[in-house]
């Protein structure tokens, strides 16, 4: 079996299909916007508050937790995992330049939209795939 695991939502490849997109966050204004285009009724920007994780938080003298996911170390991002609350004390990071409260259904459609089209010819692309892979190194 060969898996693939297409993270759309991160830059990868949400940013690369839409660059007003090319940003990260979680709980901000991308999944709001996504949520505002399919449960509407469930999204209260009323409630809105600024996250604090657009401020990097020193650990040691040369390591900076850079989100929920990963540490940087000498200007490289090293990957790990922690609880959402132990980077970002709301829960949510988003930040000045693209708060959630700016969120709309129609951005979320958009994101919805573009992705799952990429999707759908990946999936149908990567149905092509034969396997067993022919080794490149013979044994």
């Amino acid at each position: 079996m060969l898996p693939a695991i297409p993270v759309w939502w991160r830059n990868e490849i949400l940013g690369e299909l839409d660059p007003d997109w090319a940003f990260e966050d979680h709980g901000g204004m991308k999944e709001t916007s996504q949520n505002l285009a399919i449960v509407p009724h469930l999204v209260d920007l009323k409630r809105y508050r600024p996250s604090r994780s657009d401020t990097a938080r020193k650990l040691t003298e040369n390591i900076t937790l850079a989100g929920s996911g990963s540490f940087m170390f000498k200007g490289i991002k090293i990957q790990t995992f922690l609880n959402v609350g132990d980077s970002w004390p709301e829960g949510f990071s988003d930040s000045p330049e693209h708060p959630a409260d700016r969120a709309t259904a129609e951005g979320g459609e958009v994101i919805f939209r573009k992705v799952s089209d990429f999707l759908a010819e990946f999936v149908i692309e990567f149905a092509k795939i034969s396997m067993p892979f022919e080794p490149i190194y013979p044994k």
